[in-house]
């Protein structure tokens, strides 16, 4: 699986499953200590890339669905006055 768009979705889907079946204390307490270690020292530089790419997507999202060309032509179909 080459594609990253795909292998991030499973990432995604395997992580959700994993928070399905334990709480973050059962986690703490039912990993082994290298599980445990390899999170620690990876999910700094994970969350981050996350977080950056979140904000990302989330200002796409939030930016108007119309540019200002698209404005201007709604006021020459028809405004009262």
């Amino acid at each position: 699986m080459d594609d990253p768009g795909a292998r991030l979705i499973e990432a995604l889907d395997t992580l959700h499953g994993v928070a399905g079946e334990l709480t973050a204390d059962e986690a703490a307490e039912q990993l082994d200590a290298a599980t445990l270690h390899v999170y620690w020292r990876e999910w700094p530089a994970v969350a981050r890339w996350c977080g950056a790419l979140w904000r990302r997507v989330n200002a796409d999202l939030e930016m108007p669905s119309s540019t200002p060309a698209d404005e201007d032509e709604v006021d020459e179909l028809g405004g009262s006055g």
